[in-house]
């Protein structure tokens, strides 16, 4: 009887042994599955995003036309009764075919000379008769009223100075009259130039 219970009483330590190697073994699986995982989620966070594709659009350069090198014409300025060019030059390249000299013509601005240094003055081409103003004529006023005019190389009168008048409306009358008057041109050199000179302008009552 003795001997049954010293044979049986080892089997229970068996089984815990058993229950603790597997236990161990599971908490082992378990942490090592547990790892993989953690590595793969980290690995899975820290990848790039995939980068969008880059569109190219092609756009089309338009050249602005070639500037030409010359001397524009507008740019002058009034001195007196002559216009002088102020060099308004433009820049850039020349054009491609240049004009065969015969076919350029020269700027030259009309030639002025003082009324002593001419040839010969200006004379009366034709001239205007204007109505005798109403306040000089009610006042029987007559008079002669000198001016101090300019006149170009075409004969134009281009500038108009009231000198002296007897008034009364007679040097505002004078004065719109003699710029509608068209003289012969000074001659210098055997060419027509402008100059200034003094023209007397008489009213006489009927």
């Amino acid at each position: 009887m003795s001997q049954a219970v010293l044979d049986n009483a080892p089997t229970p330590r068996r089984d815990r042994s058993l229950a603790v190697v597997g236990a161990f073994l599971l908490v082992s699986l378990g942490i090592h599955v547990g790892g993989f995982w953690a590595l793969g989620e980290g690995a899975s966070r820290s990848r790039p995003a995939p980068k969008r594709p880059v569109e190219m659009v092609m756009v089309e350069v338009v050249k602005p036309p070639p500037l030409v090198v010359g001397m524009t014409m507008s740019s002058t300025t009034s001195a007196g009764s002559f216009a002088a060019p102020v060099g308004n030059t433009a820049y850039g390249r020349t054009g491609p075919t240049a004009k065969d000299p015969k076919d350029v013509k020269g700027y030259s601005a009309p030639k002025y000379a003082p009324i002593y240094q001419v040839d010969s003055e200006p004379t009366v081409a034709s001239e205007v008769k204007i109505p005798y103003p109403e306040e000089a004529r009610r006042a029987g006023v007559e008079g002669t009223v000198t001016l101090s005019i300019t006149i170009n190389h075409e004969g134009k009168v281009v500038a108009v100075k009231i000198l002296k008048g007897p008034g009364y409306g007679l040097n505002e009358a004078a004065r719109d009259a003699i710029r509608r008057f068209r003289f012969k041109p000074a001659i210098k050199g055997g060419e027509p130039v402008s100059t200034e000179m003094k023209y007397s302008y008489t009213f006489l009552l009927d």
